[in-house]
């Protein structure tokens, strides 16, 4: 079974696609609730640009039912916005980093509002992810390139433009 949370406008053949409110998800799932599937019954997760709309606390509890969710040597595959990129924008002055997705109006709007807007909760960097997960129970955690996997399921997914996304596959390690 390949699940797909978070989806919005965008649906994956293949996969069960679910959302809280998208009219196209397949199903509705409410991802501060406990995941509706039974434990170890799903081989590969998909969130892209979601885990940021919660926050850390309900992220750390989120994992934990997408491990107790994952069959043994599931994968879950994560893509979220990047708080270095930001910060290194906002150092180096570089408001148009964004290009036509956003323009802010200056440097202090662009971190504000990339840490506020469209919903946002809380904005990772590498070393929270990789903590998020461990509190959760992944004993393997892996950082990737956009669209690529060692996993033939998990290639070409993301469906937004790179913009130095933080992307990493939580492996459900097999006992």
């Amino acid at each position: 079974m390949k699940v797909h949370i978070g989806c919005g406008p965008v649906t994956l053949n293949g996969w069960l696609n679910t959302d809280l409110d998208s009219p196209v998800a397949e199903q509705k799932v409410d991802i501060t609730q406990p995941l509706p599937y039974s434990t170890d019954s799903i081989n590969f997760l998909y969130c892209e640009h979601v885990i940021e709309h919660i926050e850390r606390v309900e992220a750390v509890s989120f994992l934990t039912e997408v491990f107790r969710v994952l069959s043994p040597g599931g994968v879950a595959r994560f893509s979220t916005p990047n708080l270095d990129v930001l910060v290194d924008a906002y150092i180096r002055g570089h408001i148009s980093r964004y290009g036509q997705m956003w323009q802010p109006a200056t440097c202090c709007k662009m971190m504000n509002e990339g840490m506020r807007n469209w919903g946002h909760k809380f904005l990772y960097d590498a070393n929270e992810l990789l903590l998020i997960g461990q509190e959760a129970g992944f004993e393997r955690s892996v950082f990737v390139p956009y669209r690529e996997s060692l996993y033939r399921e998990l290639c070409q997914l993301e469906s937004r433009p790179f913009n130095g996304e933080l992307i990493i596959e939580y492996t459900k390690w097999l006992k």
